[in-house]
């Protein structure tokens, strides 16, 4: 007879068949003393993983003060991909990086042409990754806007482009010339969009002693004679790998999977932060981290922080 799920935040007695509640009496006596079941395969639909190009990644900002340093050839160009501030220097100086770094001469959210604005209000120009220049006070305060709501912020001017984790530096950055303990608006507690979905399997990308823990954009699910293929592109948050063969550790490979499963369902598992979302308890494990002598204390201590991600309220 088939079992109807237990409610998030409990976990079944294995011994039992009861539902008990995760970290409380019955859940710490039962994996205080292990038993170790045998390693246990996840089938699932292989991933079709196609060779890709090297990823070009943007300069990082001690990158692009170290250029800005030794370049002699006037203002310096940032490259695609590329947030920062303004430079912190005269009039002229910023306008001559603007003329080689931003896209438009107007900012995108007051709509007050830069060439009108004095020094000081100069100082405060972001440029965001996509060469979008705009000033820092009024990009926060829509930021904030966006964040209460929960939304993911976007490029002013552009609602389809979230903005980066650089853009956000930058941000930062620039906000702190005038106040030092600025800190980016927090996003309030929101699910991932709906067309994300969990994904844990042992494929073709994880081997046979581990499984492959992602979300994946079932929208780019492809059907083929041989079954659901996830392409590259579908990923759209790898959280690297659980391991399916350590053995006598507290908890077992089926518990940790559960714990997982009740997080996503419980919308738990990832934390809103700026730009997107963040996984709880220590995501993503690379295969390495799990090839240690410790493994099975990594093991049983990713089983308690899974268990009080999903016992603390949100």
């Amino acid at each position: 007879m088939i079992q109807a799920a237990c409610e998030p935040g409990t976990y079944r007695n294995p011994a039992t068949g009861r539902c008990i509640k995760v970290g409380g009496k019955t859940f710490k006596r039962l994996y205080r003393n292990p038993v170790a079941p045998p390693p246990q395969q996840y089938p699932a639909p292989a991933l079709r993983y196609p060779v890709a190009a090297p990823r070009q990644y943007p300069a990082t900002q001690k990158q692009i003060q170290q250029r800005r340093k030794t370049s002699s050839n006037g203002p310096l160009k940032l490259p695609v991909g590329t947030a920062s501030p303004a430079p912190f220097a005269d009039r002229s100086t910023i306008m001559g990086w603007m003329s080689q770094n931003c896209q438009n001469n107007r900012d995108p959210i007051t709509g007050t042409p830069f060439a009108t604005v004095d020094t000081s209000t100069l100082q405060d120009v972001v440029r965001l990754h996509d060469s979008t220049c705009t000033l820092a006070a009024p990009l926060n305060t829509v930021v904030a806007a966006q964040h209460r709501e929960g939304k993911v912020a976007t490029i002013p001017g552009d609602p389809t482009s979230p903005m980066t984790l650089d853009d956000f530096t930058a941000l930062r950055d620039t906000m702190r010339r005038r106040n030092p303990a600025y800190k980016i608006p927090g996003r309030r507690h929101q699910p991932p969009p709906p067309n994300w979905k969990l994904y844990i399997a042992s494929d073709n990308r994880s081997g046979p002693d581990f499984a492959s823990v992602m979300f994946v954009d079932v929208t780019k699910v492809i059907q083929t004679a041989a079954g659901v293929q996830y392409p590259l592109d579908s990923v759209v948050l790898d959280l690297g790998f659980i391991p399916l063969n350590i053995m006598g550790a507290s908890c077992s490979p089926r518990t940790i999977v559960d714990l997982i499963q009740q997080l996503a369902t419980a919308n738990r598992l990832l934390t809103p932060v700026a730009g997107g979302w963040k996984p709880v308890a220590g995501f993503p494990f690379r295969r390495s981290y799990w090839k240690t002598p410790d493994a099975k204390e990594r093991l049983n201590r990713l089983c308690r922080d899974l268990a009080k991600a999903l016992a603390t309220p949100l």
